[in-house]
């Protein structure tokens, strides 16, 4: 909803608030910020719409990142292309030039805050709809963010996690690949990489997005 649409509606619900039917002018009493609280922080529990779009706008992006197979999915993919699927972050994605209001919105959902991309993340199973560099899917940020040095070396930037390793028994073993060997203080850079990497363990089950808990509730 652009910001002149919401300005608008707002000017009519404030009117209609304080002067009902009236096409006179009243009196705006109380703050539309505290009109637009809960009732139990005395206010009037009218939703504010702001937050309304973003909340519609958070849903779309929700549901990009789950895997249900849905027709409105595979147009938007036809247009704006595959990447857009199962990425927490589309911020980073260049919006085309001609994009639409609707989609330029859900891109710059949390542009400059990175709310949304922070409050979800990737449940890595099998390591199949993961990739291994760019998402974020173990500590608080993507490797490539992490160990850009390294990152920077790699031949298989774009590959998913099942694809950098194999089962080797009961053992998960990494098959990396890199451009060139590794300088000796690139080697710690390394260690700390894998050191990080022990944690993964896969499993059979699928990768999934989920929230993240909120630490204050």
């Amino acid at each position: 909803m652009p910001l002149k649409v919401w300005k608008e509606v707002v000017k009519i619900q404030r009117t209609f608030l304080w002067g009902g039917l009236s096409k006179r002018n009243r009196i705006c009493w109380v703050k539309w910020d505290d009109i637009c609280k809960p009732k139990k922080e005395a206010g009037l529990g009218i939703r504010d719409l702001r937050l309304v779009n973003f909340s519609l706008l958070a849903k779309w992006r929700w549901k990009l990142l789950s895997s249900d197979r849905e027709v409105w999915k595979d147009v938007v993919v036809g247009k704006y292309g595959q990447d857009i699927i199962g990425k927490g972050n589309l911020g980073e994605l260049t919006a085309p030039r001609l994009a639409s209001n609707w989609w330029l919105g859900i891109c710059n959902l949390d542009k400059g805050t990175n709310w949304f991309s922070e409050a979800v993340e990737k449940r890595v199973g099998d390591g199949t709809l993961t990739k291994f560099w760019t998402d974020m899917w173990i500590d608080n940020q993507t490797l490539q963010q992490k160990f850009p040095r390294i990152y920077s070396i790699s031949t298989q930037k774009e590959n998913t996690i099942a694809s950098m390793g194999r089962m080797d028994g009961c053992m998960w073993r990494w098959d990396f690949n890199w451009r060139r060997n590794f300088f000796a203080w690139e080697e710690t850079i390394k260690n700390d990489l894998m050191d990080l990497l022990q944690q993964f363990v896969p499993s059979e089950r699928q990768d999934k997005w989920i929230w993240r808990p909120n630490s204050d509730e």
